[in-house]
């Protein structure tokens, strides 16, 4: 038998092949095709899978077109000048190894990527059982008696607010706020004013250490901690004993303080832009530098307030009924028609 013969014989047996190969790669397409289709809900936290979908259409498509044109024909070797029977064979084979290793190659990648989706998916449960376990302990170590463990687990659960995900933030500062609204092992219930609109004569504790510690990092967070609170969140502490509280420079934009007792509280150079301060009591207190801008005092008694200025009252919002200020500044604001409005 000659060698040109033998060539078409091999010739025609690597296209056999491919036509036998070319089935199971459509049936493989069409799996593709519907990945491609549905493979967001397959792996919906996978972000940069597109390309992997791609790769392996064209890569498919590809082999197809290899066993379609003559790239295994003897006149397609001989046309580029290959005459040895030995070297068209080493260029068959060649591609063939070629077409077996883009196969290998292919499944590996499509293995790989559905490794990763799995180890994806593992990490954010074990994260998830992590947090949850942290901040059970935080919160179970802020009920204790002792004050060291409380103040534990005050640090414990404002850590959260950096380290997980800004969905824990509103949650971690809601129970922040209802500790001090409500401290635990408290033996009184504290109000700033009585029904009759004085401040209480008898003497009542200072601001627990756990309050202050909250306090303090409420008011001196991060860019961080507020840029990943919902919109308009609010911390409310009404009613809260925040008597002789301590704050330098504090942001408590918006707060709530209805009936908070913060009588002799330092409050030198504090935001207190938009806060609620209905029925607090400021008595004694020091508002050096103290921002009021659209702050609510209706009813408040600010009387022997220390280094409150006219200024800062005058940029205080209209509400009623006035505030109680000392001698020397005037409440800025009178009724008209049934509304509080600038004098």
């Amino acid at each position: 038998m000659s060698r040109e013969p033998k060539i078409n014989m091999l010739q025609e047996v690597l296209r056999g092949l491919g036509r036998m190969a070319w089935a199971p790669f459509r049936a493989f397409l069409s799996v593709i095709h519907w990945c491609t289709d549905n493979y967001r809900a397959l792996a919906p936290r996978a972000k940069n899978d597109t390309w992997i979908v791609v790769g392996v259409l064209i890569a498919a498509a590809a082999v197809g077109a290899v066993f379609t044109f003559d790239v295994f024909t003897y006149s397609y070797w001989k046309a580029r000048g290959s005459d040895n029977a030995g070297e068209i064979v080493r260029n068959l084979g060649l591609l063939a190894a070629a077409i077996v290793g883009l196969g290998f190659g292919i499944w590996r990648a499509w293995t790989a990527y559905l490794q990763t989706v799995a180890l994806q998916k593992q990490v954010a449960t074990t994260e998830q059982g992590h947090i949850t376990d942290r901040f059970s302990t935080a919160v179970e170590h802020m009920g204790s008696e002792q004050l060291p463990i409380r103040l534990g687990g005050i640090y414990a659960l404002w850590r959260l607010t950096e380290d997980s995900s800004a969905r824990y933030v509103a949650t971690v500062a809601d129970i922040l706020c209802a500790f001090v609204r409500n401290p635990p092992h408290d033996a009184e219930t504290l109000t700033a004013l009585p029904d009759g609109g004085e401040p209480a004569s008898e003497s009542k504790p200072s601001v627990r250490p756990d309050v202050q510690a909250i306090l303090t990092l409420i008011g001196n967070a991060s860019a961080t901690y507020i840029s990943r609170l919902p919109e308009n969140y609010v911390h409310k502490f009404e009613g809260a004993n925040l008597r002789e509280l301590e704050l330098y420079h504090a942001r408590l934009t918006g707060v709530e303080m209805y009936n908070v007792d913060l009588s002799g509280a330092l409050l030198f150079d504090a935001d207190l832009t938009g806060a609620k301060l209905y029925g607090a009591n400021l008595t004694g207190a020091y508002l050096t530098d103290a921002d009021l801008t659209d702050a609510r005092l209706g009813g408040a008694y600010l009387t022997d307030v220390i280094r409150l200025t006219q200024e800062q009252i005058d940029r205080a919002r209209p509400t009623e009924p006035p505030a109680s200020l000392p001698d020397g500044i005037v409440w800025p604001f009178e009724q008209r028609n049934g509304e509080w409005v600038w004098r």
